[in-house]
């Protein structure tokens, strides 16, 4: 996050951890200058919310990972900030448990703007490389975050710790303030520089089940992670 640019994000595509409620860049992508291989400049899209005329060519540019030209400009389409948000953790003693309550949340139609899922090895790595204070006597833990009207981020809160709670939930734990919220977040963005150090080589893939499968495949993964010694894997997960 501090090093990216917005270039970058559009070549990338990229999502991150509010992915989940506000989607990709591209959603917010409304129009592109792009150098040419050959050196031509070439605009695409405009200021129109409705752009439906010809080709959308700024679509295959978004993601190309410059494959296609070089960005220069982008137009970008901006949303108000939520008038209100809160941030929790829940821990749990079984990595399934806390995938089954991500599928649950789902199943219930709430969408938070973050719900990201991280082991033991996960989380004892953050803990040593960002030192925010999460709790390390959990095998996993869901970093949930509601935002939007105070009313309704109020209720989809109360819900999503029922949720928790319902699939042993060990402990929740809100965020104070702003501050901590970040904190929080900042931790989760810091896992695969701090996995980096867990071994020589970090691998990271990208699975993709249905939200009602997960559980499934967490205790598949957890399954074959039991074939390798501990501290060579680890999993996290986000919507």
């Amino acid at each position: 996050m501090k090093i990216s640019t917005i270039g970058g994000n559009v070549a990338e595509n990229s999502g991150g951890l509010r992915g989940l409620k506000y989607w990709i860049t591209r959603n917010y992508v409304m129009g592109l200058e792009v150098v040419l291989p050959d050196g031509e400049l070439l605009w695409t899209g405009n200021k129109c919310v409705k752009d439906v005329a010809g080709y959308s060519l700024k679509d295959l540019f978004i993601g190309s990972e410059g494959t296609l030209g070089v960005i220069t400009k982008v137009l970008l389409k901006l949303i108000p900030k939520p008038a209100a948000k809160k941030t929790m953790v829940a821990t749990f003693a079984q990595m399934d448990q806390a995938a089954q309550t991500v599928s649950d949340i789902i199943a219930a139609k709430i969408v938070p703007c973050t719900l990201e899922f991280l082991d033991r090895t996960t989380i004892r790595c953050v803990e040593d490389f960002a030192k925010v204070g999460l709790p390390l006597d959990c095998e996993a833990l869901l970093l949930m975050e509601t935002d939007g009207h105070p009313e309704a981020v109020a209720e989809e809160a109360t819900r999503v710790a029922e949720i928790a709670r319902a699939n042993g939930a060990l402990e929740l734990r809100l965020a104070k303030d702003d501050s901590e919220a970040t904190r929080l977040a900042t931790a989760r963005r810091s896992a695969f520089s701090a996995l980096a150090r867990v071994s020589p080589t970090t691998i990271l893939e990208d699975a993709t089940v249905p939200r009602s499968e997960l559980a499934g495949m967490i205790r598949f993964v957890a399954s074959v992670g039991e074939k390798i010694p501990t501290e060579d894997w680890h999993f996290r997960a986000h919507g």
